[in-house]
C-alpha cells in the first residue's frame, strides 16, 4: 500500500546532522518536481508540483520522508482537538530532531503506548518535535525503506570498550535490514581498522577476514575468529581469501568508483556470497549525483536488488546494500527495487 500527495501538498524530510546540503542537493537532482517549503534545522518540507505516490521517491540522505498533514503545538499535540489516534491500522512515531534529540517528557508520555515498531500496521503516523513548541504531522508507509523505526533509528549504542564507531555502522545495517549473522559465517572486511565493525561481527561469532594495512585492535586481533590480511586492498589476490564467503563489508578511503571496482575484483568468484554492504564516501556535493551510477554499476554485475541510504551513525556518507538471490528473504528492505 502506498500513500497519495496531489499536486501542491507537501511532504517532509528529516537528515542527520551536517547533511541538509546533500539531502537539498539530491532532491535538486532526483526531484525537480519537488519545490522547498520550510527548512528548519535538520528537517524540510517540499511542495510538489504533480500527483505524485510517496514510494516513487527513494532518497538516499534522509532518515524519514513522509507526507506532511499538519504543523502544531504541543498543546494542540496533547489535546482533542487534534485525533490522530483513531485509526486502529496505524502505529505511531514521536521522535525528536532538537540538537540533544531530547524528547518531551509529556508529549512522550501522551504517546508512549503507541510509539513501536509494529510490523502488522500499514501505514505509521510520524509525530516530529524540531522546536520546544513545534510539532510536525506526517504519515508513511510500512513499505518504504526502514520504515518501523521512529526516524529509521534503532537507538544502538556503541559499547565503551568498541574500538571505533564503525560498530554502529555493522550495528544498524544488520538492524535494519534484518541481516542474519550466524554461527561461524563468513565475512570478509576491506577497510577493518581499527576494527569497530569486526568487532561488532566477531560478538555475533562470525568468522571474519579484516584487510587494512593499518593496525588492528587487540580485541580482534586475539579472537580465534579474526584473520588479518594487512595490506593495502589493491595488493590482495583472490586466492588469499576462502571461496565461501557470504558477506562483504567495505569502509575503504578510496574513491567510490575504485571502491566499487576493488570489492567487484576480489569477490566475482565467491561461490556462495549474499551480499556486499559498502560505505561510500561524499568527498564533494558534485558525489551526490553519481550515486545512480554507482547503484546502475552494480545492478549491472548481478546483484537482485540494489539499496542506497544513509544510517543514523553515518557522517557525510551513505551505504550501498548489495544483495544477490541467495540473500535470505527475511532480509527487510524497500519493496520497490531501485
Amino acid at each position: 500500500m502506498t500513500i497519495k500527495i496531489n499536486n501542491g501538498e507537501f511532504l517532509f524530510f528529516c537528515c542527520n546532522d551536517g547533511n541538509l546540503d546533500l539531502l537539498k542537493q539530491e532532491i535538486k537532482r532526483r526531484y525537480s518536481y519537488l519545490h522547498l517549503g520550510y527548512s528548519k534545522g535538520r528537517f524540510l518540507t517540499y511542495k510538489t508540483t504533480k500527483d505524485i505516490l510517496l514510494n516513487e521517491l527513494e532518497p538516499v540522505f534522509t532518515t524519514r520522508w513522509a507526507k506532511s498533514l499538519k504543523k502544531v503545538s504541543k498543546e494542540q499535540l496533547l489535546s482533542q482537538e487534534i485525533n490522530i489516534l483513531s485509526l486502529t491500522s496505524f502505529t505511531l512515531h514521536y521522535f525528536s530532531l532538537l540538537d540533544d534529540e531530547t524528547q518531551d517528557k509529556e508529549v512522550s508520555g501522551y504517546f508512549d503506548k503507541y510509539n513501536n515498531c509494529n510490523m502488522e500496521n500499514e501505514f505509521y503516523y510520524d509525530v516530529v518535535q524540531i522546536k520546544t513548541d513545534e510539532f510536525w504531522i506526517g504519515i508513511h508507509a510500512k513499505d518504504q525503506r526502514c520504515a518501523i523505526f521512529p526516524n529509521s533509528d534503532p537507538k544502538i549504542s556503541l559499547p565503551e570498550k568498541s574500538p571505533s564507531r564503525a560498530y554502529l555502522k555493522m550495528a544498524e545495517a544488520h538492524c535494519l535490514f534484518n541481516i542474519s549473522i550466524t554461527e561461524n559465517q563468513k565475512w570478509l572486511e576491506l577497510g577493518s581498522a581499527p576494527g569497530g565493525a569486526s568487532y561488532f561481527l566477531l560478538e555475533n561469532k562470525a568468522l571474519v577476514w579484516g584487510n587494512d594495512p593499518a593496525e588492528m585492535s587487540q580485541l580482534c586481533l586475539t579472537n580465534k575468529n579474526f584473520t588479518h590480511i594487512k595490506k593495502p586492498v589493491q595488493h590482495i589476490k583472490p586466492e588469499e581469501i576462502p571461496s565461501d564467503i557470504e558477506w562483504v563489508s567495505v569502509d575503504l578511503n578510496l574513491n567510490p568508483k575504485q571502491s566499487l571496482a576493488e570489492v567487484f575484483r576480489i569477490s566475482k568468484d565467491f561461490r556462495f556470497l549474499r551480499g556486499i554492504l559498502v560505505t561510500v564516501k561524499i568527498v564533494n556535493l558534485d558525489h551526490v549525483d553519481y550515486i545512480q551510477d554507482n547503484i546502475n554499476w552494480a545492478r549491472d554485475r548481478g546483484f537482485d536488488h540494489v539499496i542506497a541510504t544513509q544510517l543514523p551513525s553515518h557522517k557525510r556518507e551513505y551505504l550501498l546494500v548489495l544483495l544477490n538471490k541467495s540473500a535470505p528473504k527475511r532480509l527487510t528492505v524497500s519493496s520497490k527495487k531501485t
